[in-house]
């Protein structure tokens, strides 16, 4: 039966589940239609303690972490993870005066996108058996490509008067949809009280749930007409990519970690059409994701309240990305033709590094305060910083422990349009803020085996 005490923790998961979806809040952006955003710390510990898990995730998500974590399992668990992210996009360009004297910015897009997520995992290892290995599986998103862009297209006069609006030219969006969900199956070992290691195999799996479409719309209303840009990469199949981990604790202070992820090479058949031409190409789609190696340390200081750091480090060689066209290419249009081709080209990425910092301490009534931080470029602009903050508790009821983490991810740049009739002036100068705000909440539950 339930205290009076856990009877407060219900209340306030059920609150946490109400008020997150009810933020105002920022999501997936302009980076990530291409490369997809990272959903690093997907369970809310390790998202409220900014993305971190190298050391600190022992449940079956390690298997896309550090597997070596899995040798320090206990019994049998089994985890489930919602996330709710808010996606949202500024675009704006600078006004000036005659005298050419800068005013403001004016936004001329905004957009505002909730994206839910979810993913589970179980992990198992015989309580009895100090030495034997544990086993770990997961389901979650590691590449979310989702992404929804819109403007109005006004002419620019400068004769409307306060009450009026410049007529509308065109109304132009952008529509990017599709993820990549893995399934990660792994194995830890612990050799000893020091040295532990890991190995994990993360499968795609082919089907819908993967499909990734890019669309462009014009719209004019004087006409009633409209132009449609579609790209779709479909069926895609995967080969998947290995992780492997090892840990090195040589007290119960101290422990570093250390991973590396194997290539993985994503497959499409792709398809692009214009309408109202008609126009459809058709051939096959190759995309090459790039090696990351990943280092992490964690200390536990001496006190009598719990208290922990941990602190990480991920260099992706994003210089690697390739694509490759291949297969025959057919075009329909007046005429139907054939050309066979196999290209393979880099996109002139830079290798990027990220740093993840995440705290947690523990008070007298043993719920925990968790706080991180996270910053990371991005591939194609190293100058282009994206920083996260992020917080959480969690606490237990029961055999059940519930976390919560909350995470608030920013990043400015100037850049193109989308469309080149969108504005009149320096398409380089138009601003882009993004913002993200994330919620999740992450169940799980431990079994007497």
């Amino acid at each position: 039966m339930l205290k009076l005490n856990d009877l407060g923790k219900v209340f306030v998961i059920l609150l946490m589940i109400t008020v997150f979806p009810m933020i105002s809040a920022w999501g997936y952006g302009f980076y990530d239609v291409k490369w997809g955003s990272n959903t690093a710390g997907f369970t809310a510990r390790s998202l409220a303690m900014g993305g971190v898990g190298m050391n600190s995730e022992v449940n079956g998500s390690a298997v896309f972490i550090n597997p070596a974590s899995l040798s320090r399992v206990n019994g049998l668990n089994v985890g489930l993870d919602y996330r709710l992210t808010y996606a949202r996009e500024d675009w704006s360009f600078p006004a000036h005066d005659n005298f050419d004297g800068y005013l403001t910015d004016n936004i001329y897009s905004q957009s505002a996108v909730p994206y839910p997520d979810f993913g589970f995992s179980i992990s198992y290892k015989p309580k009895e058996l100090k030495y034997s290995p544990g086993f770990g599986i997961s389901y979650h998103p590691i590449r979310d490509f989702r992404y929804n862009y819109e403007e109005e297209v006004r002419e620019s006069s400068g004769y409307a008067q306060p009450d009026e609006r410049d007529s509308l030219i065109s109304i132009n969006s952008v529509r990017n949809k599709g993820k990549f969900y893995f399934i990660g199956i792994g194995a830890g070992w612990k050799l000893n009280d020091i040295l532990s290691f890991g190995l994990a195999y993360n499968l795609f799996p082919a089907g819908d749930q993967s499909i990734r479409k890019f669309y462009s719309d014009v719209i004019y209303p004087d006409t009633n007409s409209t132009d449609t840009g579609m790209r779709a990469y479909l069926n895609p199949s995967g080969s998947g990519y290995l992780m492997f981990g090892f840990n090195i604790k040589p007290t119960d202070r101290y422990n570093f970690g250390f991973a590396y992820q194997s290539e993985y090479t994503i497959k499409y058949n792709y398809k692009s059409y214009d309408i109202p031409l008609s126009e459809i190409t058709e051939g096959k789609y190759e995309e090459v994701n790039p090696v990351q190696l990943s280092a992490a340390f964690s200390y536990r200081p001496r006190s009598a309240l719990f208290s922990y750091l941990e602190v990480e480090f991920h260099y992706t060689y994003w210089s690697n990305y390739r694509v490759r066209d291949y297969g025959t290419m057919t075009s329909y249009g007046t005429d139907t033709t054939s050309v066979a081709i196999d290209t393979t080209y880099y996109d002139n990425l830079d290798d990027s590094w990220e740093v993840r910092v995440g705290v947690e301490h523990q008070f007298y009534s043993r719920i925990p305060a968790r706080f991180g931080f996270r910053l990371y470029p991005n591939p194609d602009n190293r100058r282009i910083l994206a920083s996260m903050i992020s917080v959480g508790t969690g606490f237990t009821v029961n055999k059940f422990q519930i976390d919560l983490g909350g995470a608030l991810i920013t990043r400015a740049s100037r850049q193109s349009s989308w469309f080149g009739n969108a504005n009149r002036w320096d398409a380089e100068k138009n601003r882009l803020e993004e913002s993200h705000l994330i919620g999740t909440i992450s169940l799980a539950y431990k079994f007497n085996i």
